[in-house]
């Protein structure tokens, strides 16, 4: 959910897009990732998600692939989500 200022989302809309998951897919666990600069607002959800906060590459991919879907901003991760081929939601501000 980290991304360059701008394209990043606010931790409210991380909030109710936690919530929405929650309300609706009771069943589906969520992992927010991020790097070290991302750390302090995401372990804000760690009764919501699972937080990965600056994994190695080799293990980002594995979750990536592993996931039923990739939900995030324009980043890198993104980019790397569709390289490997996952369903993917891209929020754009």
């Amino acid at each position: 959910m980290a991304a360059t200022e701008g394209r990043s989302l606010k931790k409210v809309e991380i909030n109710e897009i936690l919530d929405f998951i929650e309300d609706f897919y009771p069943e589906i666990k969520v992992i927010l990732t991020g790097g070290i600069s991302d750390e302090e607002i995401l372990n804000t959800f760690e009764n919501k998600a699972i937080i990965l906060v600056n994994s190695r590459m080799s293990e980002l991919c594995t979750v990536i692939d592993n996931a039923k879907l990739f939900m995030g901003v324009d980043t890198g991760t993104t980019h790397i989500a569709s390289f490997l081929g996952q369903k993917s939601l891209i929020i754009a501000q």
